[in-house]
């Protein structure tokens, strides 16, 4: 799927419908995002993966992020490792993470073009911050479940 070119009036539906996912009007947004995203805008398909995994639908998010990820969209293949790594809307699979994570390195390191370069280690810095976040929040209710165990004793 190539990269649809959205007209002047496409753009400034984007615009709009970019609003109202901001303002939690999924349905207005969607009956824009929808049909670009399907004619292969790949700013509709980001706005709508976005959308959909803010507001929890993480099935279809990962289905639109591994679309763009697979087009080299860095950020969405970012937001494909935060997904194995919760399990959400894909197989729990840190490894995968750790992997996606790997790969934005190298890119960022190795990167032929320098604006691909800084794509790629924005990325990876977005991804080894969600990851060092989880990671606390999985640690803290670790915490509170051991302890909650010890009161029962």
């Amino acid at each position: 799927m190539d990269d649809y070119i959205l007209s002047p009036e496409e753009k400034k539906s984007v615009n709009e419908a970019i609003e109202y996912a901001k303002q939690k009007l999924y349905e207005k947004s969607d009956k824009i995002f929808i049909p670009l995203a399907e004619k292969g805008s790949g700013v509709a398909q980001y706005n709508l993966a976005l959308s959909l995994y803010n507001r929890g639908d993480f099935v279809n998010a990962a289905k639109w992020f591994q679309i763009l990820a697979e087009r080299g969209n860095y950020i969405s293949y970012a937001y494909m490792g935060i997904l194995y790594k919760l399990g959400y809307g894909v197989p729990l699979n840190p490894a995968k993470t750790k992997f996606i994570l790997e790969g934005l390195e190298d890119l960022s390191n190795t990167g032929s073009e320098e604006l691909c370069a800084t794509e790629a280690s924005e990325a990876a810095k977005f991804l080894r911050d969600a990851i060092e976040a989880i990671d606390k929040q999985l640690e803290e209710q670790n915490i509170q479940i051991r302890s909650f165990f010890l009161t029962l004793l």
